[in-house]
């Protein structure tokens, strides 16, 4: 019955319409138990080219957009028409943000649809530079640009580590006061290595850029605006991945909900571009990652991509 449903409903919206929360929400619960789609909706998709844009550390992150990749194919995606970019960790942002260029105008000349991009946590920064950066770029070539838990905002995380943030006192669990201490200590052997891009993702630094683009670009604004979607996420502390737990309740317990790197709030930007989906149990790594760096089930990240996918090709 769940199939003949969502086959009925992608057969009433097999024209061009909008892409609303409600309709991106109906397609990811619905294809979290089914790849059934209609016909011509599966041919258009299978079409596209999609290109994944990693964060930051993604160099220690194995299996990274794994399961998403894996959902796409199960859509009938050819491996050939799936991109995955992994920016450099110890590179500048402006350095990342050329290399996506490159990359992209490589995968677009040879690519015969328009490209639909889904970055994650810091790559959504730099794919959102890039797009501002870029407009005849994205009008000729960007379907779409899907950003999952973009640390559009910086991350309070990168604060601390940079001796920005809010100071450790009692409120903190003990653990994760330890952990945080071992990850500044950590921090100062690595920072030569990493310095240029973890000050990108200082909540004053990400706030700046994005002013900067603003003013240096007006242009392009609405040119990005009419194809940009976010996918937000928060998790409790207590159900954050262990990797992540630390970062979590320090965020909760002096900045508010997050996904243990990220505020919720700082993974969006208010008028510009459409929330999709906003998921209260998706801590940094569940959209993305395998386990044990998340603790959810695949199913969800391939239900996810396939959701996305089939969004793009209402549009």
């Amino acid at each position: 019955m769940k199939n003949l449903l969502l086959l009925v409903l992608l057969s009433s919206l097999a024209q061009a319409a909008e892409l609303t929360p409600e309709r991106f929400g109906d397609f990811y619960s619905q294809l979290r138990n089914s790849s059934k789609i209609a016909d011509t909706a599966k041919t258009l998709i299978s079409q596209r080219h999609y290109v994944f844009i990693a964060g930051f550390l993604n160099e220690t992150l194995p299996g990274y957009f794994s399961d998403n990749v894996e959902g796409l194919k199960e859509l009938g995606v050819p491996e050939s028409n799936i991109h995955i970019i992994y920016p450099c960790s110890a590179a500048s942002l402006s350095d990342n943000v050329r290399v996506l260029n490159e990359e992209l105008v490589e995968i677009a000349t040879n690519a015969k649809s328009p490209l639909i991009l889904v970055a994650h946590s810091k790559g959504a920064l730099v794919a959102l530079r890039h797009a501002i950066e870029n407009p005849v770029f994205v009008t000729a070539h960007v379907h779409s640009l899907f950003l999952l838990q973009g640390a559009l905002g910086g991350s309070y995380v990168a604060d601390f580590l940079r001796g920005q943030g809010k100071a450790l006192d009692s409120k903190l669990p003990i653990a994760a006061s330890i952990t945080l201490k071992i990850m500044k200590e950590a921090e100062q052997f690595v920072d030569p290595i990493i310095e240029s891009s973890l000050t990108s993702l200082t909540t004053k630094a990400a706030t700046d850029e994005l002013k900067d683009l603003y003013q240096r670009h007006p242009k392009a604004l609405p040119v990005v605006d009419k194809k940009l979607y976010y996918i937000t996420g928060e998790e409790t502390p207590d159900k954050t991945a262990k990797v992540l737990q630390a970062t979590s309740y320090y965020l909760h317990m002096y900045y508010g909900a997050n996904d243990g790197l990220v505020l919720a709030a700082h993974q969006s930007i208010p008028n510009f571009g459409t929330v999709l989906a906003h998921f209260t149990h998706a801590d940094h790594a569940d959209l993305t990652s395998p386990f044990p760096i998340s603790n959810e089930y695949n199913m969800r990240r391939r239900a996810l991509a396939k959701a996305i996918a089939l969004s793009a090709s209402l549009k």
